[in-house]
């Protein structure tokens, strides 16, 4: 089962991080008990199984995932913009903050709500 774990870490250490864990290094921590062959295959059977739905959410997902779930309490809040028109005044300020590095490395669920909440306040 920690063989498991540790594709899995791998797997998001890939996705999110600058550096990576090679498979040569998760076979020196099982003391080489596994060979690389079979942590590629574990790999890809992993992935496969998530049907390969890895990809990091972005401010945009972070947005359309809050404006789906709260989506009674902005209709009833008397907005002046129906929920698409909201989700599209974001566009600007989520292209801005993309285009910026020491923005875009922030949590990107914070550059979200950064955004929606901007645009609500100028509402």
């Amino acid at each position: 089962m920690r063989i498991i774990y540790a594709m899995a870490l791998e797997i998001s250490i890939k996705l999110n991080e600058q550096m990576v864990l090679s498979l040569e290094d998760i076979s020196f921590l099982f003391e080489n008990r596994f060979n690389t062959k079979m942590l590629i295959n574990l790999e890809r059977h992993i992935l496969s199984l998530n049907n390969f739905r890895v990809n990091v959410a972005t401010p945009l997902d972070v947005i359309l995932n809050l404006v789906y779930l709260e989506k009674e309490l902005l209709e009833s809040n008397d907005l002046k913009l129906h929920l698409e028109e909201l989700v599209n005044e974001t566009l600007p300020l989520l292209h801005y903050t993309m285009s910026q590095y020491s923005l875009c490395r922030k949590k990107y669920s914070s550059i979200g709500v950064a955004a929606i909440c901007h645009v609500m306040q100028e509402v």
